[in-house]
């Protein structure tokens, strides 16, 4: 009898994962820009040069909204490095069309100057071919204040998820779900 259970329930796993199918959101992202900051020791308000290097994880492109997670390493030139870990919320034209936004907040920790530990959030807006405006805030211990504005590209939204212009450049690696919404936009002439 626990043999029959067993293979009864072995069969409807495989047969519903065979029906099953989702995939994820990728986000590799670099970019470059101005950051400000104080910190209470000093008391000054300082602009430095900043790079913003992203990797993360998201739910199904597919959808109108998209959830994840974000792991930045933001250097700041000439002081140091932040390390930064944020949910990611946007919508699915974010990744997927010419225009989206999406909003990030979490946690960041600062290991130069007065080493800082904080909350971050930042606006995103996405443009296309991949390339996205950022504007950071950011608040932490010994009151350590900061901003920053970036513009970077996001390689995956360039290559992986763009669902637009794929019939003069195509994605080189685009996954089976962008492969059946494409095909359903060009059946119904949706395609540019």
């Amino acid at each position: 009898m626990r043999r029959l259970a067993a293979s009864s329930t072995f069969a409807l796993v495989t047969a519903a994962s065979a029906l099953a199918h989702a995939d994820a959101s990728g986000w590799m992202h670099t970019a470059g820009g101005v950051y400000g900051w104080q910190m209470v020791e000093s008391g000054d308000f300082e602009l430095s040069p900043t790079l913003a290097i992203d990797a993360g994880l998201g739910s199904d492109p597919d959808q109108m909204f998209i959830g994840g997670f974000l792991f930045r390493v933001q250097p700041v030139i000439g002081h140091g490095t932040d390390l930064e870990l944020m949910a990611r919320f946007c919508n699915g034209t974010f990744q997927t069309d010419w225009v989206g936004f999406a909003l990030d907040a979490g946690l960041y920790q600062r290991f130069w100057g007065a080493q800082s530990t904080g909350f971050v959030g930042e606006a995103v807006l996405g443009l296309p071919f991949g390339f996205e405006l950022t504007a950071l805030g950011s608040y932490g211990t010994h009151e350590a204040k900061g901003f920053a504005v970036t513009l970077g590209i996001d390689v995956i939204r360039l290559t992986v998820d763009r669902r637009y212009l794929t019939d003069w450049w195509q994605n080189p690696q685009s996954t089976d779900a962008m492969q059946t919404a494409l095909a359903s936009d060009a059946a119904l002439g949706r395609g540019l």
